[in-house]
């Protein structure tokens, strides 16, 4: 009898003969066995993730473990939701396994986690997963609001008028442009118009000052304007 103890990966297929005879000139009889074992994924990886995804395109998403036997069987989960790859191989020592899953991703998928989790088989507590924060590039998707404390209904001649553009864009808009009536409006301190960035303020407005007003944003993925305050079929601004 032998005790193996402490066996590691390299043990697999060792090879351990047993040899017998009863005396000197009777022939010698053996038995061979080569050692087989099971054990769970050593490491697993995902790729194509290192940079941020642009929205609404299909992007291919590798996962990779390794030193599984028998073969890791992977699945991929976006936020907990089973995810179905497009293809699944094994190498020819079957110590490799691979997942290819295709994603269109969209601007609400922005921070969701992926995982990638490899399981053996035979032995379900040695499972491991590699997971990815979602980085999503997306043209802005912008809107244009009154201040908190402005009433768009009570507005009178005289009275100080602000708005704010809110964007949400991955990466930020490289410009914010306000527009009055279609046209872009400019900072200009003497007709008391100050533009700044995602604000708007205009001092002691007059009546010649209502109509419609909206934002744009613009970025390398595309650019994008808000509706009109307060809605597309009635003007942003009316006087008493």
């Amino acid at each position: 009898m032998i005790h193996l103890r402490a066996l590691q990966k390299d043990n697999l297929r060792d090879v351990y003969t047993c040899k017998a005879a009863n005396h000197d000139l009777a022939p010698v009889l053996e038995a061979t066995l080569q050692l087989d074992m099971n054990f769970g994924p050593e490491e697993v990886e995902i790729r194509g993730l290192e940079e941020a995804v642009s929205a609404g395109r299909p992007h291919q998403v590798v996962c990779e473990a390794r030193e599984s036997r028998p073969p890791a069987i992977l699945t991929w989960w976006l936020d907990g939701t089973m995810k179905k790859s497009v293809t699944h191989m094994t190498s020819l020592d079957g110590l490799v396994s691979t997942s290819t899953l295709e994603l269109i991703i969209y601007s609400e998928d922005e921070g969701k986690l992926l995982t990638c989790r490899a399981e053996n088989p035979d032995l379900p507590a040695a499972s491991i997963e590699a997971s990815h924060h979602l980085q999503v590039l997306y043209p802005p998707e912008v809107k244009v609001a009154a201040g908190p404390s402005l009433d768009l209904n009570h507005i009178k001649e005289g009275d100080d008028v602000y708005f704010d553009c809110h964007v949400k864009a991955r990466p930020d808009p490289s410009k914010i442009t306000w527009l009055f009536n279609g046209a872009e409006l400019h900072h200009n301190a003497s007709s008391r118009v100050m533009v700044g960035g995602r604000s708007l303020v205009m001092q002691k407005v007059t009546r010649i000052q209502a109509g419609r007003y909206t934002c744009g944003a613009t970025k390398s993925q595309g650019s994008n304007t808000s509706s009109p305050i307060p809605s597309p079929s009635s003007v942003s601004m009316t006087f008493l």
